[in-house]
Formats: C-alpha cells, sequence, structure tokens
C-alpha cells in the first residue's frame, strides 16, 4: 500500500511540475510577445517622425526646434498625430527624445522594449544633418 502511495505522490509532483514548466513557457511567450509589439510600433513611429521632420525640413529649411516638435498645432501639418511618448514596458521612461543642437541637424532617440532589425533593445539613435 505504502508503495502504491509513493507512486501516486511522484505522478502528481511530476503532473504539477510539466504544468509549471508550462506555464512558464506561456508566460514568457507572451511578454516577448507584447515587448516585440510595442518596440515594432515605437520602431515604425520613430520613421514616420523621421519622414515628417524631412517634410517640415522641405518647408522651412530647417528642422523644429524641442518647443515646436511638441506642439500639436505646428507639427500635425506632418503627421497625422503626435506620438505616445509613454512606454508599453518597463525597459524605458519614455518613448522618445528630440533634440535639435543646430537648425539643420537634429537627434530623435527612442527607446525598444525588444529587438528590431537594425536596431537593439534600448536606447537608439537617428540623427540627420543637412
Amino acid at each position: 500500500m505504502l508503495r502504491i502511495f509513493s507512486k501516486f505522490n511522484i505522478a502528481i509532483v511530476a503532473v504539477i511540475a510539466v504544468a509549471a514548466v508550462f506555464l512558464f513557457s506561456v508566460l514568457l511567450g507572451v511578454s516577448q510577445g507584447r515587448a516585440q509589439a510595442s518596440a515594432k510600433s515605437v520602431y515604425q513611429t520613430a520613421q514616420v517622425l523621421a519622414k515628417g521632420l524631412d517634410n517640415f525640413f522641405s518647408d522651412q529649411d530647417r528642422f523644429p526646434d524641442s518647443q515646436e516638435f511638441s506642439s500639436s498645432n505646428i507639427l500635425l501639418t506632418y503627421f497625422s498625430g503626435l506620438p505616445d511618448n509613454q512606454p508599453a514596458s518597463s525597459v524605458c521612461s519614455e518613448n522618445f527624445i528630440y533634440k535639435r543642437p543646430q537648425p539643420k541637424s537634429y537627434e530623435l532617440d527612442f527607446c525598444l522594449a525588444a529587438d528590431v532589425s537594425p536596431y537593439y533593445k534600448g536606447w537608439n539613435k537617428i540623427n540627420k544633418q543637412k
């Protein structure tokens, strides 16, 4: 009787262990999928922002300063909407940082929650100088 009880306990422990590994794998996959989706969204938005900044330059012969970049009244001419700067992951405190060191150059920093070729997880830069 004691032998059957021991085999039964071992089977229960094995089933619980397999279920725990399966649940961990599913949760890890969901988490990585969310990070990848968030990163792709931020990357695509950064690409759209770069094109809009090029259009601004074409019209104004300069890039917008930081105050203009954060003004929806000015930039809605060049973008369909301003990007959401609230990160979807804990990797970054914000999604975008825009800097214009000179009127004919800018730096757009963007933070990715996961790798998106050709960029890596964390902070990345798009630099433009005309």
